[in-house]
C-alpha cells in the first residue's frame, strides 16, 4: 500500500490568534509535515451534491490511516492547495480518505 503513496504533502491546521482589538485572526500553520498521500479527481457520483450544484470539482486525498487529518485542514503540495470537507477510514483500517476541494 505505501507504494500508491507520494511523499512530500503537507496537512495545515487553522488556529485562531488574538488581534489585539478585541477579535481574532484565522491563520493557517503547517500541522504535519512530509505527509504520503495521493490526490487525484472524485468521481462525478462520489462527489458530494452540495459540490455538485456549486460546481465544484472534487478532489480525494487518500493518505496512511495514523495521519492525523481533519475535516476543514488543508492540504498543500508545489503550490497547490486543496480544503478537506469530509475524513472517512477504509473498512480495512489501512488508509484515510478525504474529499477535497480545490483552493483558489
Amino acid at each position: 500500500m505505501r507504494g500508491l503513496f507520494i511523499p512530500g504533502f503537507a496537512v495545515w491546521r487553522a488556529g485562531r490568534t488574538e488581534d489585539g482589538k478585541g477579535g481574532w485572526i484565522d491563520s493557517f500553520a503547517v500541522s504535519t509535515a512530509d505527509v504520503s498521500g495521493r490526490l487525484s479527481p472524485l468521481s462525478a457520483d462520489r462527489t458530494p451534491r452540495g459540490m455538485q450544484e456549486r460546481g465544484v470539482t472534487a478532489l480525494r486525498f487518500s493518505t496512511p490511516f495514523a495521519t492525523d487529518i481533519e475535516e476543514d485542514d488543508q492540504v498543500r503540495k508545489g503550490g497547490r492547495t486543496v480544503r478537506v470537507d469530509a475524513v472517512t477510514i477504509t473498512s480495512s483500517d489501512t488508509r484515510k480518505e478525504c474529499v477535497c476541494e480545490e483552493v483558489t
